[in-house]
């Protein structure tokens, strides 16, 4: 077995025990741990790896309680993706790809930012809630798309 498929092989593991101790009620910091060691290993594997590894766990939603945002297996594999292919993308002088959805998701972008504008208006202070899952989940979404 060469060196970059037990590598995958390897981050599988962590990633998959992380999950299964994750649902069997194990702490969330355990669990955590695992998952974040499974995550690192990602980074060194290639893009193309990366984005069929992210496509093969979408489904998979990590079980946790200790904070008020949901995890995905598949977001531990968006991340390096994203770098990836930005990194790869700029080295190369590409900008973003052309795409019919680019001027939407500006738009979106800013409505969520005038969100952010009266929620703070409204109540004083933005939550680590809007923080989290609206504002960093969206950006989140979008880089993937791009990616």
């Amino acid at each position: 077995m060469t060196g970059p498929r037990r590598l995958l092989l390897f981050a599988i593991l962590l990633l998959g025990s992380g999950t299964i101790l994750a649902y069997a009620g194990v702490p969330t910091p355990v669990a955590f741990s695992v998952l974040a060691a499974g995550a690192v290993l990602l980074w060194w594997l290639d893009l193309e790896t990366i984005i069929l590894g992210y496509t093969a766990s979408l489904a998979v939603q990590v079980i946790q309680s200790l904070a008020v945002f949901r995890v995905a297996v598949a977001d531990l594999f968006m991340l390096p993706a994203a770098v990836k292919s930005a990194v790869a993308g700029y080295r190369a002088g590409e900008g973003l790809p052309e795409s019919t959805l680019t001027r939407p998701f500006v738009l979106l972008l800013v409505l969520f930012a005038i969100a952010n504008v009266v929620a703070v208006a409204e109540t004083g202070h933005l939550s680590g809630y809007a923080i989290v899952n609206k504002d960093l989940g969206i950006l989140y979404l979008v880089a993937g798309y791009y990616t």
